[in-house]
C-alpha cells in the first residue's frame, strides 16, 4: 500500500507592504487523507493565520509544522520577492 506524504502549493501570493506577504495555499494532510485550502500571511518572518494556527487550524499537527517548515524556508530563500 503507498503511502502518502503531505503537500503544499502556493496557488496566489502578494505584497501588502515591505514586510508583508499574503500568501493562497492549497495541499494534502497526509495524516487526515484530506486536502486544503487557505490563505496564510508572513510578516517581518512570522507566520500567521487559522490554518497554521496551532488551536484553530483543522490540519494535523504534522501537516501544519510541515506547511510552516516549506513556507518560512521559501520566504528565508526570497522565493517571494
Amino acid at each position: 500500500m503507498k503511502q502518502h506524504s503531505h503537500h503544499v502549493y502556493i496557488t496566489d501570493f502578494g505584497h501588502v507592504s515591505q514586510h508583508s506577504i499574503f500568501l493562497k495555499i492549497a495541499g494534502f494532510d497526509a495524516e487526515k487523507a484530506q486536502e486544503f485550502t487557505g490563505e496564510v500571511r508572513i510578516l517581518n518572518g512570522y507566520l500567521y493565520g487559522d490554518l497554521i494556527h496551532r488551536e484553530r487550524t483543522e490540519l494535523s499537527e504534522s501537516c501544519r509544522a510541515f506547511i510552516e517548515c516549506r513556507l518560512l524556508t521559501k520566504y528565508e530563500n526570497g522565493d517571494f520577492r
